[in-house]
């Protein structure tokens, strides 16, 4: 399963939470190991308001917070927020 971005119209919690429940029931029927599983954010999937507000570099990469922790629900492993 490839999920390529813009899980989410804002990045809120909520739309994270509905995207997982969703995610769960597919892996579900379809018998996924979270393995299987390629996520790659959209730009949608960014807070840009974090984003817009960050006076320092540490802050600017909380952006990708929200989608972190549901990468993590998914996949069972870190997202990290640091540069590579």
């Amino acid at each position: 399963l490839v999920i390529s971005g813009d899980i989410t119209t804002k990045a809120a919690l909520d739309e994270y939470a509905a995207a997982q429940l969703f995610i769960n029931r597919l892996s579900q029927e379809f018998q996924l190991e979270p393995h299987q599983i390629v996520i790659v954010p959209g730009n949608h999937d960014v807070n840009w308001e974090i984003s817009a507000a960050a006076k320092s570099e540490e802050e600017h990469k909380r952006r990708f917070t929200n989608f972190s922790h549901f990468y993590e629900a998914i996949k069972k492993e870190t997202y990290s927020l640091e540069y590579e």
